[in-house]
């Protein structure tokens, strides 16, 4: 998981598909990355901002940072 990276819901995860469905957010930034699992600060498409571990998203497209 890193800055950029377009992520979802775990849809395993009942209680968080029952409140974010299949929208998709976007990494604004990983903190203390060198933790596992990782947190993350998502913004989702309705414009909320939250945090989550990186256990709790699927990454839907890596950024690519060769571009």
């Amino acid at each position: 998981m890193k800055a950029g990276d377009l992520v979802m819901i775990k849809q395993s995860i009942r209680e968080y598909v029952d409140e974010r469905g299949e929208s998709l957010g976007v990494i604004l930034e990983v903190c203390h990355p060198s933790t596992m699992p990782s947190l993350g600060i998502i913004m989702w498409s309705d414009g909320e901002i939250e945090r989550l571990y990186s256990d709790e998203v699927d990454i839907v497209r890596k950024i690519d940072e060769n571009r």
